[in-house]
């Protein structure tokens, strides 16, 4: 049996906060419970796109760092959330956004609907570094319930 896969979505510019989640989340994929999956683990010479829509067709969990760099990114918008949604809404993929830094993101059309975290859609970046690091040890508590979850369906 695979194991359930985590996918994270961000813009390379914000990199800096795709490796806290990663390293959050890399814990307790240590422990078995799942994969994370980002695009840097895309091997030379591979069709990138086609390896990035592979690791969303398998993923359980979306993950979406979402900042104004994220928010303004065609390749995210037009590919990445297109799919994230279709399958949201076809079958019942879990997506999760998180705000990492601030920006307009209750303006958006297709994410204003969606309950953000951190709690309240506070920004990561707004806080001091024990608060964001709690922050970050909640959402992946949260994800890692997500999984177990759903895995017991």
């Amino acid at each position: 049996m695979t194991k359930p896969l985590i996918f994270i979505s961000y813009s390379h510019k914000d990199e800096k906060w795709k490796d806290q989640i990663e390293s959050q989340l890399s814990v307790l994929a240590m422990q078995g419970s799942y994969e994370v999956w980002t695009d840097r683990q895309i091997g030379a010479g591979l069709p990138w796109q086609d390896e990035i829509k592979k690791a969303l067709q398998k993923a359980s969990v979306a993950i979406l760092l979402v900042s104004a760099n994220f928010l303004t990114s065609k390749f995210i918008l037009d590919q990445e959330v297109t799919d994230v949604l279709t399958r949201r809404d076809k079958e019942g993929l879990k997506v999760i956004p998180i705000i990492v830094s601030d920006c307009p993101w209750q303006q958006v059309k297709w994410l204003a609907p969606m309950q953000a975290r951190p709690r309240d859609g506070k920004a990561l970046q707004a806080m001091s570094a024990a608060k964001k690091t709690r922050a970050i040890t909640e959402i992946v508590t949260e994800v890692a319930q997500i999984i177990a979850d759903s895995s017991k369906q």
